[in-house]
């Protein structure tokens, strides 16, 4: 009597059809299970067939969540939890992508490097296992990359009573975060300003002095910019004569 379909049963789902191979659906995601097979002719149903391998239905893993971005200096520094499911299969791998660069690792958090100081970026990931890549994670907290400012540089001193102006010209690099002030330093005093030129006072008069200059943003301190010329404060009074 000719075949009229064959039914497969794989743990407690089943399906039918007319040719091989047969899907079997709504089974349970990282639940194995074994299947048999049966013909059936319309005399009835034939004895199941041997029981196949053991095989765990599986599909992409679930989105991170809670994702966190932390800025450093041309990276990022990407926290996520795991997702909630694996959907069958162990997570392989996690992959970060911010603004463009992507970087892969075996857990949280993903340091991405490369990114651009003073450009604002978010962050998404995704897991995979041995299925597939899962979903994207929803964004994270913008943040923007930076460091300590550049130093500045020609800084020229000119001398007082008491006193030194340091002149100086501003950092060509802010290091991706605006700057705060600056700081200049002359002999062993130093007085802070939001632009040039600063006066340092409180100087011996007779002593030579030479002056660096620091900037600062919301990162830290620049190095030290290069020594300025050499000038001796001096009471003008006594270098005119009066006493």
């Amino acid at each position: 009597s000719p075949i009229l379909g064959y039914t497969a049963a794989c743990g407690a789902q089943g399906g039918g059809g007319g040719v091989s191979p047969i899907t079997v659906g709504g089974l349970a995601n990282g639940v194995a299970v074994n299947c048999t097979v049966f013909a059936t002719n319309a005399i009835g149903p034939g004895a199941p067939s041997a029981v196949s391998n053991t095989v765990t239905p599986a599909g992409a893993p679930g989105a991170p969540t809670a994702v966190v971005a932390t800025a450093g200096n041309g990276q990022v520094s990407v926290a996520f939890s795991a997702p909630a499911s694996n959907n069958g299969s162990a997570i392989i791998s996690y992959t970060a992508e911010c603004g463009g660069p992507v970087f892969t690792g075996p857990s949280s958090p993903i340091v991405v490097t490369g990114l651009s100081n003073g450009t604002p970026v978010s962050c998404t990931v995704f897991a995979t296992n041995g299925v597939s890549n899962g979903p994207a994670s929803g964004p994270s907290n913008t943040v923007t990359p930076a460091t300590v400012p550049n130093a500045p540089t020609s800084v020229v001193a000119t001398a007082g009573s008491s006193q030194v102006t340091a002149s100086f010209t501003v950092p060509g690099n802010n290091g991706g975060s605006a700057i705060t002030g600056y700081t200049a330093t002359c002999g062993a005093q130093s007085m802070s300003g939001a632009a040039s030129p600063i006066v340092v006072v409180g100087l011996s008069n007779g002593v030579a002095v030479t002056c660096t200059v620091i900037a600062s943003n919301g990162i830290g301190n620049s190095a030290p910019s290069a020594a300025s010329n050499s000038v001796t404060p001096t009471d003008l009074l006594f270098a005119n004569g009066f006493d």
